[in-house]
């Protein structure tokens, strides 16, 4: 499973309400599928569990959308298999 259709299952257990969030992936946090802070320190735990790597503050501090997340865990993803080598 790739890490879009991974972090798309993670969004429909916390947002089960709105589906199908595939389609959505320009949906934003707030405004889309009403994520409040608490929402995200919650996304961010289950991203990080789920990917087994750390995902610094200022990596998500400006997430808007469910790309950008996406794009986010791709990119702490890549510099942990980087680290790895």
């Amino acid at each position: 499973m790739n890490i879009e259709n991974r972090v798309i299952r993670i969004l429909e257990k916390h947002f089960p309400d709105v589906r199908p969030i595939k389609a959505g992936i320009g949906m934003t946090f707030y405004d889309h599928l009403g994520a409040d802070s608490l929402t995200m320190m919650e996304l961010v735990m289950d991203f990080e569990d789920e990917f087994n790597v750390n995902i610094p503050d200022k990596a998500y501090a400006n997430v808007q959308t469910v790309g950008d997340i996406i794009r986010v865990i791709e990119n702490v993803c890549d510099q942990a298999n980087d680290t790895l080598e």
